[in-house]
């Protein structure tokens, strides 16, 4: 998944731009553009937008990291 397609999914299903952020290095909330920067950079996160929505990026071992949109 590209950096615009996971940034548009986080703003389309996020609540007035907020997401909630759960990494390695930080637990809160977000800008929707703030949590797409920080997951493209590679860090372990679950991203949360509310109603059952949200985004789920492991640890890289081989290649890309497992990315999934949950819903």
């Amino acid at each position: 998944m590209d950096r615009k397609i996971m940034k548009d999914f986080l703003i389309k299903n996020s609540n007035l731009g907020k997401v909630y952020f759960i990494g390695e290095s930080f637990i809160g909330y977000l800008s929707s553009e703030e949590a797409a920067e920080r997951a493209n950079t590679g860090e372990i996160c679950i991203i949360y937008c509310g109603n059952g929505i949200g985004y789920y990026q492991g640890e890289q071992e081989k290649g890309k990291p497992p990315r999934f949109l949950l819903k």
